[in-house]
């Protein structure tokens, strides 16, 4: 993480916007202020209102003591701690919607399997074919029936 002892507020809140890839127009809407502000700010033409400073750290979940007095971590532990439950949730999520797309594309191959015992001979169905941008293969394929 960010370690910061020698540096001004102003710089803490450029640092601190930078570092979330960040304009200043977007960051100035996150806290509800004007691009103005930020920039007067950030180029140390004006201090920074107190709630102003507490909006930020609300907002972006940046240590008080950090932002300001430039005294250890940027980001508290709790932010640290969310963003790793949030990273691990969404891995989770990635996880159970791949083991989702393997059953339907085993579902649909079994449904196919069924069709085609049940088709006079000779006859195509096209099964697939209001369901096949679910799936990265084409499922809008004819099922030939063999006698």
């Amino acid at each position: 993480m960010f370690k910061i002892m020698e540096s001004r507020v102003n710089e803490r809140i450029k640092m601190l916007r930078s570092s979330q890839n960040l304009s200043q127009q977007e960051f100035a809407a996150r806290i509800n202020t004007s691009l103005v502000t930020i920039s007067r700010i950030e180029n140390g033409v004006n201090e920074p209102r107190q709630n102003t400073l507490l909006t930020i750290c609300r907002e972006f979940g940046v240590s008080e003591q950090w932002l300001f007095e430039g005294i250890g971590e940027m980001f508290s532990e709790g932010r640290i701690k969310a963003e790793s439950k949030v990273n691990n949730w969404r891995d989770e999520a990635y996880l159970k919607l791949e083991e989702y797309n393997e059953s339907l594309k085993s579902e649909v191959t079994f449904l196919k399997s069924i069709v085609n015992g049940l088709l006079p001979a000779q006859k195509s169905f096209n099964i697939g074919a209001g369901v096949s941008g679910f799936f990265n293969e084409e499922l809008s394929s004819p099922v030939r029936v063999r006698a």
